[in-house]
């Protein structure tokens, strides 16, 4: 199940580059609307998002990474204050998210964008992947329900010609 999967990839890949808090917005598949599922700070994977993650610059880098397909980067020093943010297209096949990786300090690890499109790569697989299981799933319920209930008509059908046979016999009596 993607909920049981994506916080501890996230804390990982948090904790792995000295992240201050990372997050995937994924492309409903049906709806088209964004949906955070997990969020991963310093205290660790929750599911309570925090609101501002779909506002302002945040909605911004993750609208113009799914509409250009490509790695978006945003880097700002003032004061006392510096941060880096990535945004990752998540692509398997076509774009299903983006992948948010927030530093608190800017950074210009020339490596970095290329591991991130790595990991957003095998992230995406993983995504649908468990997409693709879930629905199979789904499939194999409805498909049991349905072998169930036409188990039923049969019994049904069965009991009404049985009944019938039985008035017929009553009725030569």
């Amino acid at each position: 199940d993607l909920q049981d999967i994506l916080p501890g990839v996230l804390e990982e890949l948090r904790k792995s580059l000295h992240a201050y808090c990372c997050y995937i917005c994924l492309v409903e598949p049906k709806t088209g609307e964004l949906n955070v599922p997990c969020f991963c700070d310093a205290s660790g994977p929750s599911t309570l998002i925090p609101p501002q993650i779909l506002q302002g610059p945040q909605m911004e880098g993750i609208r113009n990474a799914l509409r250009t397909s490509n790695p978006q980067h945003i880097s700002a020093s003032g004061g006392q204050e510096g941060y880096s943010t990535e945004y990752i297209p998540l692509r398997h096949l076509s774009i299903i998210g983006v992948m948010v990786v927030e530093f608190h300090e800017p950074r210009k690890d020339k490596e970095l964008p290329d591991l991130l499109e790595s990991l957003g790569g095998q992230i995406a697989l993983v995504i649908q992947n468990c997409r693709l299981y879930e629905e199979s799933v789904k499939e194999r319920l409805a498909a049991a329900q349905r072998v169930e209930l036409l188990e039923l008509i049969k019994e049904v059908d069965r009991l009404v010609l049985t009944e019938m046979d039985i008035q017929k016999g009553f009725e030569k009596i």
